[in-house]
């Protein structure tokens, strides 16, 4: 392949890019099974690692400190700095320990330079400089040690954007088979200030600021890379125009550790290919301490909802300030990953796209201290296998779609979460700090296929909008804490194919909803398993379902296709049995709620008006009027004298209108209790409130 052929790939590469612009996904083909066609299976990459041009055709120059050596026209030589002034082919080697090389050609002439055992150190500013043509190929030749080098802190030169170690303001190309170390002590390690491609060589860079940077676009097609970055690792961004700052990559070895984020696009980024051991922040151990002291869990600490200015709270996109963002890949506008190896230890979020993000396949090995995918708009995850190790929140998304792949989550509040925002902005901070009261109308969870298994300290499957799952396997271990819940869900709870086993805490235990078209069923146990694996056997004792807990759990939900209307069920869980007779598509209790229970007939029951005895009809509330400051934040009504009465007299004060309880004596009952332990409107069941169908109410 000859560079001009690289020139128009690359120039594919971005056609593609451009399209994704302002969120919209890159107008990519489809093979017959949906998933999007990589452009390295469109174009036939061609790796170079031979020199694309004959000795006899180019200039040698040879480094030397005693003095600098030069056959061939198109060269000067200015104490310890050589200038390239026409275009063509130069072959370098020797060794310069203070000075540079610039190139200065006209905007129509492309330069050659093949490294062969070449080593340039500048302690007065970049040791390689572009300063004009039309394009720069830079080379490694095969078996060599080639080093660039700068010492110079570029802070010093205020008028200068000079700041890299490698500095081109053209088009880069680098490529070949040998090595090239780039050490920049209070810089960026190489930059192109328009497009900068690899296609092969092996890579060595250190720097105090970005590794690899390019303005327009970084395009990387092959090549092995070890870089250490005091910000981010692979770096495109392009201020003046959101359609550029473009990442593309098809293959390559990658090892970043940055303060930064490890890959970063100020626009979209597309990787089709490769192996990728990324360390950011230091890892997820120096991520952000989340506290979950609020009920329901909240990163930001109790009832921030109410308290904190609601920017406090939201996902940092603005990365103005040097290292307050340590992703390990993150994009602006889109993130498309169709393969790749990826081992990633993060302190911010694994996986990060402020638009889209789209898995087609791969394999990832991810530990955060926050999300472990996250996107602002659309999380697709069509296939690969997932294991998010660590994480606060495993993914978070507008929308989540799972239709294929194996996906395994550990989280120490959500597993996943379809929020488009953040968890700290919900009345009250209850149910994971969200408005309980009603679906946001956009968010969804959306799983149609694929294996996951969620092990979340707060809620597992938790959409503010609807949840619907029509085929996978799903197991969720879910909260212990009665502040949250296996399954929450705003909206609609539907299900109509796949398998479910997910278990939890019963207060905050959610029934799907009746148009459900599988079975389904919602089991609040006696008493509290601990761990115990867990079984569900048909009439005939045939095992439908199996799973082991990896913690203790008080409520379960179940569905199969092979459960239907009108057949009878075994749940084995440790050393208890329940039955479960399928009277309905969806039967069993649900939780408290903040008010009123689910129907008797175990259909999923809307939430009552706060305060609302059982035996309600179960209809939604709306939500109560809260006065608000001059900045829109609720204000918490004064504490009266004497407090709201509890622990204080008869005859303290109540807000609101409130009547105090009579005061009985010990063992009197209230007149409109009936005696013999029995509740209004019904009997208390057999153990307790955790087992009882609410009385009274269809629920529906």
């Amino acid at each position: 392949m000859n560079c001009k052929y690289a020139a128009v790939l690359s120039g594919v590469i971005l056609t593609v890019f451009l399209s994704s612009c302002n969120g919209r996904s890159p107008d990519l083909p489809s093979k017959t099974d949906g998933t999007p066609t990589t452009l390295a299976e469109q174009i036939q990459i061609a790796k170079v690692s031979e020199i694309p041009f004959a000795e006899s055709d180019a200039a040698f120059i040879t480094l030397s400190d005693e003095g600098i050596e030069a056959d061939g026209a198109g060269v000067s030589i200015d104490g310890a700095q050589i200038t390239i002034r026409e275009g063509g082919s130069y072959i370098l080697s020797g060794t310069l320990s203070d000075g540079s090389l610039v190139i200065d050609c006209g905007k129509s002439q492309e330069v050659s330079i093949l490294l062969r055992d070449a080593h340039i150190s500048s302690a007065d500013g970049a040791a390689l400089y572009v300063i004009s043509a039309d394009a720069v190929r830079l080379y490694t030749d095969e078996n060599t040690q080639n080093s660039l080098a700068s010492s110079y802190d570029f802070s010093l030169k205020a008028d200068s954007n000079v700041d890299a170690a490698l500095f081109s303001k053209e088009d880069l190309y680098l490529s070949g088979a040998g090595t090239l170390s780039v050490v920049s002590t209070y810089g960026h390690g190489i930059v192109s200030k328009d497009d900068l491609t690899v296609l092969s060589g092996s890579y060595t860079v250190q720097s105090a600021s970005h590794g690899i940077s390019g303005k327009d676009s970084v395009t990387v097609l092959d090549g092995q890379f070890s870089i250490d970055s005091g910000k981010d690792g692979i770096h495109a961004e392009n201020k003046d125009d959101e359609s550029l700052g473009n990442l593309y990559l098809a293959d390559g070895i990658f090892h970043v550790a940055a303060i930064g984020d490890g890959l970063s696009a100020s626009a979209a980024m597309q990787i089709d290919g490769g192996s990728y051991t990324l360390t950011t922040g230091g890892g997820a151990a120096f991520g952000e301490q989340h506290t979950d002291e609020k009920f329901g869990g909240d990163r930001h600490g109790w009832m921030s909802g109410w308290l904190n200015d609601s920017s406090q709270n939201m996902e940092q996109t603005d990365d103005s300030a040097a290292v307050d963002s340590a992703k390990g890949i993150k994009a602006q506008t889109a993130l498309y990953i169709t393969s790749g190896t990826f081992a990633i230890d993060a302190a911010d979020d694994a996986l990060h796209s402020n638009g889209d993000l789209s898995i087609a396949d791969g394999s990832f090995q991810l530990s955060t201290g926050d999300d472990g995918m996250h996107a602002d708009n659309a999380l697709s995850l069509l296939g690969g296998d997932i294991n998010i190790a660590q994480s606060y929140e495993g993914l978070e998304g507008t929308t989540i779609t799972l239709s294929g792949g194996h996906v395994s989550v550990t989280a120490s509040d959500d597993g996943v979460n379809a929020a488009g925002g953040t968890d700290g902005s919900g009345f009250l901070g209850f149910g994971g700090g969200r408005d309980m009261f009603s679906s946001d109308g956009v968010s969804a969870v959306v799983i149609s296929g694929g294996y996951l298994y969620l092990n979340a300290d707060g809620d597992g499957l938790d959409s503010n909008g609807d949840l619907t799952i029509s085929g996978g396997e799903i197991f969720v271990d879910g909260p212990t804490n009665g502040a949250n819940g296996a399954v929450d869900c705003a909206g609609e709870a539907i299900i109509t194919g796949g398998t479910l086993i997910a278990v939890g805490s019963s207060q905050m235990a959610e029934g799907f909803d009746a148009a459900s078209t599988q079975g389904v069923a919602l089991v609040t146990l006696q008493q509290t398993q601990n761990a115990a694996a867990l079984a569900l056997y048909d009439g005939n004792d045939n095992l439908l379902l199996s799973h082991t807990p990896q913690k203790s759990y008080h409520s379960v939900y179940v569905s199969c296709p092979e459960m239907i209307v009108g057949k009878t069920y075994t749940l084995v869980t440790g050393s208890l049995q329940t039955e479960i007779a399928m009277n309905d598509t969806v039967v069993g209790s649900s939780g408290f709620g903040m008010g009123g229970f689910g129907g008797g007939n175990g259909n999923r029951g809307d939430r009552g008006d706060m305060g609302q005895i059982p035996g309600g009809n179960g209809t939604r509330g709306e939500r109560p009027d809260i006065e608000t400051d001059e900045n829109g934040n609720p204000m918490i009504p004064e504490m009266p004298e004497g407090g709201f009465g509890f622990g204080g007299k008869a005859d303290d004060a109540f807000p609101g209108g409130m009547t105090p309880p009579e005061v009985l004596q010990d063992g009197q009952i209230p007149d409109d209790m009936a005696k013999g332990g029995q509740m209004p409107g019904g009997s208390m069941p057999q153990g307790g409130f955790g087992g009882m169908v609410p009385p009274g109410g269809n629920g529906s």
